[in-house]
């Protein structure tokens, strides 16, 4: 991109005041004029084939960039705090949810750095209070002191455990003693520990690619061959059999020539992953 920047700049006769990119999202300031800004724009766009921009400009003064919301001033100065879209709804971690207290103390501390790092200096009151007001919500309602811990002693080994209340954080003091390191992870949730109630792909269908062998009842056989996953191709043939459309599948034409004829989709065989067209051939070729 900085290669586009330099082309963009030294082609253009009017440019940018501000310029400040973030991955690819890009902040400028325009001091020349909302008609020149649409033909900069334009011709931002016609640079290169692959790299095309969207627009949106400030509204009442007040413009949205990545976390950040951008406001100008009556004197024309920039003032700036944390941008929450319109569906935000201040969820966030709950108190009573069993988690270690550290995650809890945590989600404090980066709403807290965010404020702090983001906010000028009149609007970073107000998000304090917004912060608040958010972690009462989520059960939350008592201030946390985040202290500085010593720094840890090198550990070469770590332990990671569920964490359970009153359990594991014992654990964590016994093994501390003994140089290592605990990690607290969440157990499984319910539904993750529930077996599933669909029937369970086979593997072998799973494959992205590959040369596929079905067989008839007559005995022969039909071989295919497909760049996305088998279980997809073979999805396609049945609908195609069922409805007896022989100018989309060669299955379907011979089902529909030879009545009795079936195909058995339950035992796909998956004869090559690799150069399936190449593969193709070959295996129609021995199966003449």
């Amino acid at each position: 991109m900085e290669a586009f920047e330099e082309e963009a700049f030294s082609g253009s006769e009017k440019k940018p005041k501000c310029w400040r990119r973030y991955v690819d999202d890009t902040f400028i300031i325009w001091p020349h004029g909302t008609s020149s800004l649409t033909v900069f724009f334009d011709y931002l766009n016609t640079l290169h084939s692959n790299i095309k921009f969207t627009m949106e400009t400030e509204k009442d003064g007040v413009l949205p960039f990545s976390d950040v919301l951008v406001k100008r001033t009556n004197n024309n100065k920039l003032a700036h705090g944390v941008y929450r879209k319109k569906t935000h709804t201040d969820r966030y971690l709950n108190a009573a949810s069993h988690h270690h207290p550290q995650q809890k103390r945590s989600l404090i501390k980066t709403l807290d750095h965010r404020a702090e790092t983001i906010c000028d200096d009149k609007s970073r009151p107000e998000e304090l209070q917004q912060i608040k007001e958010a972690l009462t919500k989520n059960g939350i309602d008592r201030v946390c002191r985040i202290q500085r811990t010593k720094v840890e002693q090198q550990l070469t080994t770590y332990a990671y455990l569920p964490y359970v209340s009153g359990v594991t954080d014992k654990l964590k003091k016994i093994l501390s003693k003994k140089n290592i390191g605990v990690r607290f992870r969440t157990v499984k949730k319910i539904q993750q520990v529930l077996p599933s109630n669909k029937d369970p792909v086979p593997r072998i269908l799973q494959l992205s690619e590959g040369v596929y062998e079905l067989k008839y009842t007559c005995g022969k056989s039909y071989i295919g061959q497909t760049g996305r996953s088998i279980q997809c191709r073979i999805k396609e043939h049945q609908p195609h059999t069922r409805l007896g459309n022989t100018d989309k599948s060669a299955i379907a034409e011979h089902v529909h020539i030879n009545e009795n004829h079936k195909i058995d989709y339950e035992n796909v065989r998956v004869l090559n992953k690799t150069t399936r067209i190449i593969r193709e051939s070959l295996e129609i070729m021995k199966n003449k």
